[in-house]
């Protein structure tokens, strides 16, 4: 807390030290143990079996939860697995449809295997076409 080492504690290293983190954890923990041993002599058992049952009870809740983030993350890797393989999907499907429209328009049926020459001989009297 003192931060000078002059022995004197100011207003300001005071503040400082009680807005720090490390401070408010102290004072949480001091008030959850002082919280323990009044619940366990309220109920009338020991405090130190009370502070192991708390514990086990804490680290099945950070189990818990530690499981809940794994499951999430699992959750939002397969969504987004997912959208990639939809996103990839959609523009193969587009990719498609240009294709086919672009050989539709020259009034070519690919399936058919005709030549693109040929088709433009058929187009060049309709449309004028290159050839």
């Amino acid at each position: 807390m003192d931060l000078n080492k002059d022995g004197k504690l100011t207003i300001a290293e005071y503040e400082r030290f009680s807005r720090s983190a490390g401070a408010q954890k102290f004072v949480r923990n001091m008030k959850e143990h002082k919280a323990v041993e009044q619940w366990a002599s309220k109920i009338g058992i020991d405090v130190a079996k009370a502070k192991a049952a708390m514990m086990l009870g804490a680290n099945a809740q950070r189990r818990r939860s530690y499981l809940h983030r794994q499951r999430n993350a699992r959750v939002l890797a397969h969504r987004r697995r997912h959208a990639i393989a939809r996103r990839n999907q959609v523009v193969a499907h587009k990719r498609r449809q240009q294709r086919t429209n672009f050989w539709a328009k020259l009034g070519i049926n690919p399936f058919l295997r005709q030549q693109y020459y040929t088709a433009m001989k058929q187009s060049s009297g309709r449309r004028g076409g290159e050839l």
